[in-house]
């Protein structure tokens, strides 16, 4: 079922689901799971006392038991706890598990003779006793009072005063609280206090409704009605049979009747006996936390122990006992499934002056249920039926609340939302209609649930949004604040109008309340922004559901986060030349940055080959201000030896789009790349290692690597024993005239990278040159002795004798000037005519700056240095480009 309908755009985690696995319009297998902000809780485990094996269990079908975060166990009784070694050692549940002490310390010995007295087989069987070994280990015990808090969810435990240790469990999630009351008693008895009221506002209250609208005998009265109908059945010879929980009812029934026998002394010589396997140890137990029952245990403790009867023994099992004249036998379990009770009922009931009475709350299903029908009859375990002639008694000890109680509960707790578990269709029914009309006849809008197993109730919680200004800066806006307009009415004008509170809370921040979509904008100081409303300059910080703006110095301070920074760091193989690195990266990613620096080696690689062979080598280093670790993850692990700063090489390093550094290691046969983890950065560092692991196989590089050998192929010719120096400098210039394909092709090349080219004749270019400074080159039109000289590649003699060779940026100065320069055009090329004849340069611009780049040298001038500059390294990659590969 649905408490109220999602609304339109109502977020998925603001929905807060009740479910009952168990407890569902029925009494017996409790189990309730709630939902609220991605945190899943179940709230008890129990079995249901009319069946046996699987079929006794919640509907744990119906959930995932990997998604429970937090298991909290009300008491021990099994239709509370009894499931609870099944779920956490036989599914996927590896939560935590909570209860108080009390309850832990009983929960070992009663769900232990539950395993042994169950009447199922082996293979039937939920769980065995290492299974409960193995739960009880994992249990956490809490007191009461006392808060806890798991990845969010803040919890604590208040007496529900329905037996030793029993607890109401406050839960809260991102501000919504919500009671769960398990089984609850609001009258003080003899020896437990009564329920108590955590005393705060309250949104869900889960509560039981175990006697629905009926009301509870006076407990003096009802006393009084026990033991006399125990007085009459043994004072007619007769055995009085008294089922019971082992633990629970029945140390109140033992002090009722041990204080009514020292009363009587006639009834001396009847014994009263306490059947149970766990009694000896449930009594010890009972007396290690007398501190947790009232006032009256409490004194009576400090004279003697309350615990310590004089008229009652313990019977461990039937073969103890002699079953001789009258008796009062207190004998568990309470429903009569199986045990001791069980098979004393069954020797019992075919005898009219024996009687038994009924103390607590039957089961629907169980026989402690049917005989209340007085049957005629009874299936015997052992197969036949048995005539049931023994007196029938029914008087209610049950520590659960009934209307009365459980009324001015609800009406106190003052929860808008009541979820009804634990109780019978009707009595549930029933209850859920007085309710109601009580709170129509007093206008409250508290709305009752009344889920079956399966079902699921929804509420919706938008909740507040309260972020604490936290350290320095509260205290900055404490000051804005207080100054902010006349006696700071603005700012608690502006507040109401956007919805927004503001509240000083004192000591360490300012908080602000943050209702619907208003709110407070947190961007190291309070700001105005020229508008009605101050604004927040600070990081903000979430942690389970709670909200802290701070300055940006103080955040490891007040929350213990370090900003943190990956560095990492991959080898890549490559045997080519820096230039050619260099050449590639340019291509890929434009002219890249040569940062020539010392740096340490990631390792030293005494196999080259081996640490080639192993491309997936990397190394992870995380800086830090709490300190600095490295994480190496090695998939084929090289031969390394440890470097100090001392063996620290110089190296090449070329950065690519200020994120990667890429450095050249040639006397490892690598390539090593460096950078800062991060999407982007990431990504950047993929792209290099593909352009690195491509280029020996690249035809690009066949043209680059294009040189003379470095050896002398002549048999009596001198060797060089150098070989030719590696370089970095560009390849000549063109061997061919340029054709008006190629000026085309040179001006969108231009164009792409300083905007639209420009072509200038001779005259126009003249008049530019004063005014280009950089990169001047003589112009003067050459003789055509001078052109003949070039054509034919014969070299000019200078004054010593010495052949010029004229190098510009992009001459291979191991390459012997062999090709021709480049003629004057003879006529304009196609698309780039003037209006006054040949074209010989392009203009270029880039904002104040201009550059004209000349079609007969390929030469560039520029009136701002690093604008010509980047001219200079476009042409030198234009000549590369354009250079047929052949060549």
């Amino acid at each position: 079922m649905s408490g109220k309908r999602k609304p339109e755009g109502a977020s998925e985690s603001s929905i807060l689901r009740i479910t009952p696995l168990g407890a569902g319009s029925e009494v017996g297998r409790s189990c309730i799971v709630i939902e609220y902000k991605n945190k899943k809780i179940m709230l008890d485990a129990g079995v249901h006392p009319a069946f046996n094996g699987i079929g006794a269990l919640p509907f744990f079908d119906m959930i995932d038991p990997a998604e429970i975060d937090i298991l909290l166990v009300t008491h021990f009784h099994l239709d509370h706890a009894g499931a609870v070694p099944y779920f956490m050692e036989k599914t996927a549940f590896r939560g935590r598990t909570f209860m108080t002490h009390p309850t832990k310390a009983i929960y070992k010995w009663l769900l232990g003779d539950y395993v042994r007295v169950s009447n199922v087989s082996a293979e039937e069987q939920l769980y065995n006793e290492e299974d409960l070994r193995r739960s009880f280990d994992r249990i956490e015990a809490i007191d009461y009072h006392q808060v806890i808090e798991v990845d969010g969810v803040r919890f604590s435990a208040f007496n529900a005063g329905h037996v030793l240790g029993a607890a109401m469990f406050l839960i809260e999630i991102a501000g919504v609280k919500l009671l769960y009351t398990g089984d609850y008693s609001r009258e003080e008895d003899r020896h437990l206090m009564a329920a108590e009221n955590p005393g705060v506002p309250i949104d869900v209250l889960i509560c039981e409704s175990t006697y629905g609208v009926q009301s509870h005998e006076p407990r003096l009265e009802r006393e009084a009605r026990f033991t006399t109908q125990t007085h009459q059945i043994v004072q007619r010879g007769g055995r009085c049979l008294i089922p019971v929980f082992a633990l629970g009812r029945a140390q109140e029934l033992l002090l009722i009747l041990d204080e009514y026998w020292e009363a009587h002394p006639e009834l001396d010589s009847i014994p009263i006996y306490y059947a149970s396997a766990l009694a000896k140890k449930c009594m010890a137990i009972y007396q290690t936390y007398i501190n947790m029952m009232n006032e009256h245990i409490r004194r009576q403790f400090a004279v003697s122990n309350p615990f310590v009867f004089k008229h009652i023994s313990n019977l461990r099992g039937m073969a103890q006992f002699e079953d001789v004249g009258p008796c009062v036998m207190v004998a568990s379990p309470g429903m009569l499934q199986n045990g001791l009770s069980r098979q004393l009922f069954e020797r019992w009931c075919t005898d009219k002056r024996n009687g038994i009475l009924i103390t607590g709350y039957s089961v629907e299903g169980t026989l402690a249920r049917r005989i209340l029908n007085e049957p005629t009859e009874i299936e015997a375990i052992g197969g036949g039926t048995l005539p049931v002639r023994l007196t029938i008694g029914s008087i209610s000890f049950s520590a659960h609340v009934d209307y009365t109680q459980n009324s001015q509960f609800i009406y106190e707790v003052k929860a808008p939302h009541v979820v009804l578990v634990h109780g019978e269709t009707n009595n549930m029914g029933r209850l859920r209609s007085a309710l109601q009309d009580h709170f129509a006849d007093h206008d409250l809008k508290t709305k009752v649930y009344t889920p079956r197993n399966c079902e699921t109730v929804e509420l919706l919680f938008k909740g507040e949004k309260i972020a604490r200004v936290t350290g320095q800066l509260a205290v900055h806006t404490a000051e804005f604040v207080e100054g902010y307009g006349p006696s700071g009415a603005e700012v608690a004008t502006t507040a109401a109008k956007t919805g927004a509170e503001t509240e000083p809370t004192g000591g360490m921040g300012l908080a602000v309340t943050e209702k619907g979509q208003a709110g407070l904008t947190a961007g190291s100081h309070p700001v105005s922004n020229g508008s009605a409303t101050p604004y927040l300059d600070g990081i903000l910080v979430a942690k389970d559901y709670q909200y802290h703006i701070m300055d940006d110095t103080q955040v490891a301070e007040f929350t213990g986060l370090y900003a943190a920074e990956i560095l990492q760091r991959q080898a890549v193989p490559y045997h080519g030349t820096r230039s050619l690195l260099r050449y590639h990266l340019n291509q890929m990613f434009g002219m890249v940055d040569g940062v020539g620096v010392e740096i340490n080696p990631i390792a030293r690689v005494q196999d080259v080959h081996h640490f080639a062979a192993s491309a997936s080598y990397r190394k992870l280093q995380i800086k830090s201000e709490a300190g600095e670790e490295e994480i190496q993850d090695t998939e084929v692990e090289a031969n390394t030896t440890s470097t100090s700063p001392s063996d620290s090489i110089e190296a090449n390093v070329f950065r690519i789009y200020n994120a990667v550094d890429v450095v050249y290691r040639g006397d490892l046969g690598v390539v090593e790349l460096e950078w800062s983890g991060n999407h982007v950065n990431d990504m950047v560092a993929d792209s290099v290692v593909a352009v690195i692991l491509n280029i020996e196989c690249s035809p690009a590089s066949v043209k680059m690597t294009k040189s003379t050998c470095g050896h002398n192929h002549h048999p009596h010719g001198p060797a060089d024993d150098e070989g030719p120096a590696e370089e970095d400098t560009l390849v000549g210039p063109f061997d061919s005239t340029l054709t008006s394909d190629h000026v085309n092709l040179l001006a969108r090349f231009l164009a792409r990278q300083f905007g639209p080219a420009i072509p200038l004749t001779a005259a126009e270019r003249h008049a530019l040159e004063p005014a280009l400074t950089f990169g001047r080159v003589d112009t003067t039109p050459t003789s055509a002795a001078e052109t003949e000289k070039k054509t034919t590649g014969t070299p000019e003699t200078s004054a010593d004798g010495t052949a010029e060779q004229e190098e510009d940026e992009g001459t291979d100065p191991a390459e012997p000037a062999t090709s021709t320069d480049m003629k004057d055009i003879t006529k304009p090329a196609t698309g780039l005519s003037g209006n006054d004849g040949t074209i010989v340069a392009l203009q270029l611009m880039v904002d104040e700056a201009k550059a004209i780049v000349d079609l007969r040298t390929l030469t560039a001038q520029a009136s701002d240095e690093v604008l010509h500059d980047r001219v200079a390294k476009v042409l030198a990659r234009v000549k590369r480009t354009l250079r047929p590969i052949t060549e």
